[in-house]
């Protein structure tokens, strides 16, 4: 909460039209402290919707041109922000957002398999891993995610659990 309230106090200081970098790297960090708070309480529907509001202010400060890593970056931030929500298909764009702007983006493609997975997407989300761990290799994250999906594929998607086990025995 310390964290929050100081953001939002820092912001009345540093308005866009002033200060737009610190204004933009402000909106960010309130935006993933929003996300860092506990989820079990009634507040945190209003806590992820305040997140999706940071992330989309930064995305009208921060120039493509100028800054394209951070605005990828904040585009990938704002994907997991509405999967938060529940909102895995806007998710999944903001992935593809990030990563058309930066395709060797390691965590976007783990993040998007995350997301495909959720909508039962298997193939494409075990090739999103795949795309995660040949990027970085010890990204541990996309590898505990593929090693959890080969438990989880039945007969019904063959071509997942061969890609899930090729994937698995190159690690």
């Amino acid at each position: 909460m310390i964290v929050t309230r100081s953001s939002r106090k820092a912001l009345r200081t540093f308005t866009r039209e002033a200060w737009p970098q610190e204004y933009s790297v402000l909106h960010n960090n309130l935006a993933i402290a929003y996300l860092s708070m506990p989820t079990s309480d009634e507040r945190s529907r209003m806590r992820e919707a305040l997140a999706v509001q940071s992330f989309e202010e930064v995305l009208k400060v921060i120039n493509l041109i100028d800054h394209p890593s951070e605005y990828a970056m904040i585009n990938n931030n704002l994907g997991n922000a509405l999967q938060e929500q529940g909102e895995v298909d806007e998710a999944v764009a903001q992935y593809r957002r990030a990563l058309a702007l930066d395709p060797s983006y390691a965590e976007a493609h783990s993040n998007r398999g995350n997301a495909l997975k959720e909508l039962k997407r298997l193939d494409e989300a075990l090739a999103s891993f795949d795309r995660a761990i040949s990027l970085k290799p010890d990204f541990a994250t996309a590898i505990q995610q593929l090693n959890g999906q080969i438990g989880r594929i039945d007969s019904r998607h063959p071509q997942a659990a061969k890609v899930a086990i090729k994937v698995s025995e190159r690690l």
